[in-house]
């Protein structure tokens, strides 16, 4: 996951703004209080050194990274979610179908655009969760094998 998002940060062009959330037990900002960057040599190196550090550590909380985003960022048009399991907490699995509604009902005014992609190994459940996020805010999922 840490490879592939270190790839999109050095592929970000200049003039686009962008941040991170790590969501698992915490959500987790790239900087505090969350803001847009541009996306500069300096800030793309800056945000690839906070991924490196990044700790896999505790559940999938897909439904509070989408609530954090939506409540902590108010200037966005875009978001790519990477996931490397379907939404999970308390040893649990979270209802797929509450969640896509909620993400919905948060984006009915925004329209923000819902780009998606995971792991195919992770299975059937994340793939049609993430094919279904994406194909309901105009956008695309891929699989990474």
């Amino acid at each position: 996951m840490k490879e592939e998002l270190l790839r999109t940060i050095q592929i970000l062009p200049a003039h686009v703004n962008f941040t991170i959330l790590s969501f698992n037990t915490n959500l987790a900002f790239l900087d505090d209080p969350p803001h847009l960057l541009l996306a500069t040599p300096d800030n793309k190196a800056r945000a690839s050194k906070w991924v490196k550090e990044l700790k896999a550590v505790g559940e999938t909380s897909t439904d509070w990274a989408f609530d954090g985003a939506f409540e902590k960022l108010k200037e966005f048009d875009t978001i790519y979610l990477l996931s490397d399991g379907q939404p999970y907490r308390s040893g649990a699995h979270l209802p797929q179908e509450k969640i896509l509604e909620s993400i919905k009902a948060a984006n009915r005014f925004l329209k923000c655009r819902i780009h998606t992609i995971g792991f195919f190994q992770a299975g059937r459940n994340l793939q049609n969760f993430l094919r279904a996020l994406a194909g309901q805010h105009d956008g695309t999922y891929t699989a990474l094998k």
